[in-house]
């Protein structure tokens, strides 16, 4: 069981009149508050669990798989606990192993895993996941996997440089099934307002302004908590802080300090009510500069620091009229969960309406090709619900890990025009990718029952 060190129940002071911190500043890591601060009107949103039967996890996974929402909630805790094992077997069986995939069979619930000229060991090792597990003789292993379906999807993407290619392939048979999508990154615009102060939830709206601009630019979400380069701050979406609106960057990725540069500015904002006011849709909540946005083709990630020194970093993910969730850990690179895991995503939900809390289940790993240039790191998820997610770049995607503990899976960076596909960019390219241009330890934050801390990497 997960013990959460501190309650929502204090409440933090605006410091609009502050000072911005200098831009060659190096900001220590945070030495978390006995208490999570939280603005006035989510104090009593409490932590909520990821696969609770009224959550939207559980119920998009009842409607679509035809159960009750209580026992879909007893299937995503099967599913944490199978993803938890499977970084162990997919070291042992170490090329062979090709993937796993959770499917519906006559019995129920099982798990897929697919070996490449498997033997009774294998059986043995599969055997030992929870519930239903079953062992798929694949018909390549990982790598020649992944080049056949790179091949596939490289000459698509030469013959139709306009759009994303992604695709799949069948472990078992080698079938391949390529996808053009055609979408959009997922921005919108917010209302104005100038109160700062508070801690850098995931899952919190912000917009860029430039002094005290009105509307025009860009709405997106936080991301992840992190520390970067001696700053406190958090990560999101690269296309959300980009150069079109007049931003300009160095060629290491870093926004320039000149004048015109520090005029722009980033506000954090939480839903109504906030910081003591009522009436409109969001207010401030905390402030922040855009500060580092990695501009190749592959990647859509940058990083926005705090404007003013005294904001809080958070373990925390914020999903509007839901509730919290804790990070326990992240996703890494070297295992991905089984295809079909449900995961979710928190959008500041700036133009749309209800609970900021929207889920599916994961259709591929294979990176998408990028306009005939490279390879990005995105993960696609269908999702339950086909609504509008403006507003919602940049925001974190998770997992369930046990009770109200999730596992970061990557920022939202784009959907398909009828939203019924989602993509991330996955978290392990992120941090590794920020890593790259830090002078200082690059990390999330988690907690994992003994306060704030850097996050782990891990196999969870």
């Amino acid at each position: 069981m997960v013990v959460l060190i501190g309650s929502p129940s204090a409440v933090a002071t605006p410091i609009a009149d502050e000072e911005p911190v200098p831009e060659d500043a190096i900001q220590q890591p945070f030495d978390a508050p006995a208490e999570s601060i939280r603005p006035i009107g989510e104090e009593n949103l409490g932590y909520v669990s990821f696969s609770r039967p009224d959550g939207a996890a559980a119920r998009g996974y009842a409607r679509k798989h035809g159960v009750s929402p209580e026992r879909a909630s007893e299937i995503l805790d099967w599913q944490a606990n199978v993803n938890s094992d499977l970084p162990s077997i997919a070291e042992e069986l170490g090329p062979r192993y090709a993937g796993a995939k959770f499917s519906d069979t006559d019995e129920g619930p099982s798990v897929l895993v697919y070996v490449y000229r498997p033997d009774s060991s294998d059986e043995l090792l599969v055997g030992d996941l929870p519930g239903d597990a079953r062992l798929v003789p694949s018909v390549d292993d990982a790598p020649g996997l992944e080049r056949r379906l790179s091949a596939a999807m490289a000459a698509a993407q030469a013959f139709d440089p306009a759009h994303r290619v992604g695709g799949t392939i069948d472990p078992a048979t080698g079938e391949i099934a390529l996808k053009v999508r055609e979408g959009s990154d997922s921005t919108a615009c917010t209302p104005s307002s100038t109160e700062t102060g508070g801690q850098l939830d995931g899952g919190r709206s912000f917009r860029v302004k430039k002094e005290s601009a009105n509307c025009g630019q860009r709405g997106c979400t936080l991301g992840f908590s992190a520390y970067f380069n001696g700053r406190q701050g958090s990560v999101t979406a690269s296309h959300c802080v980009d150069e079109g609106f007049g931003l300009s960057y160095s060629s290491s990725g870093f926004m320039y300090s000149s004048s015109s540069d520090w005029d722009w500015w980033i506000e954090a904002q939480c839903q109504n009510p906030c910081n003591g006011h009522s009436g409109g849709n969001q207010y401030a909540w905390a402030a922040l500069r855009p500060y580092y946005r990695d501009s190749k083709p592959d990647d859509d990630f940058a990083f926005v620091r705090e404007k003013y020194g005294s904001t809080a970093p958070s373990s925390d993910i914020y999903a509007v009229g839901v509730g919290f969730m804790n990070i326990w850990g992240r996703q890494t690179e070297s295992s991905f969960p089984a295809l079909n895991t449900v995961v979710c995503h928190s959008g500041g939900k700036d133009t749309a309406s209800g609970p900021g809390e929207y889920c599916g289940e994961v259709t591929d790993w294979i990176d998408y090709a990028s306009n005939g240039s490279s390879t990005q790191y995105w993960t696609e998820a269908e999702m339950y619900e086909h609504v509008d997610t403006s507003g919602s770049s940049g925001g974190p995607w998770y997992r369930g890990f046990s009770g109200n503990s999730v596992i970061a899976m990557g920022i939202m960076t784009a959907h398909t025009n009828d939203h019924v596909y989602n993509t991330y960019e996955r978290i392990g390219p992120v941090v590794s990718g920020l890593a790259g241009h830090s002078s200082t330890s690059t990390y999330l934050y988690c907690d994992q029952g003994y306060g704030l801390m850097a996050c782990p990497t891990g196999s969870y």
